[in-house]
């Protein structure tokens, strides 16, 4: 997952907030910021910062929407009702990366 804030802001302030909140009493403003929300999705968020290279973070991010790959499975229903699970795939493929959506809450 790359962590990049945007606009120059802190990347490790984000960082604190990706871990799935596992009651709503844990919830805080910043796990609904829209760097959270995007890495948590399976996207990423881009790091202008003093660079002006809009352009060029652009051809990026299009380059990597060009390859996708979906994956599925069916959860098990042993947990809890809105117990959440993490989610992690790993490639193992030298320069390539994998991202989806963070986790999820188990089905009542």
């Amino acid at each position: 997952m790359e962590v990049c804030s945007a606009g120059g802001g802190d990347p490790f302030y984000v960082k604190d907030f990706l871990k799935g909140v596992r009651t709503p009493e844990e919830a805080k403003d910043a796990h609904l910021s829209l760097q959270v929300l995007a890495l948590n999705s399976g996207g990423q968020t881009l790091n202008l910062g003093n660079s002006g290279q809009f352009e060029e973070l652009i051809r990026k991010c299009v380059a990597d929407a060009g390859a996708s790959y979906s994956l599925s499975f069916d959860p098990s229903k042993d947990g809890r009702a809105n117990e959440y699970h993490e989610l992690k795939v790993r490639v193992d493929k030298p320069g390539l990366t994998g991202r989806t959506t963070a986790g999820f809450y188990g089905a009542p």
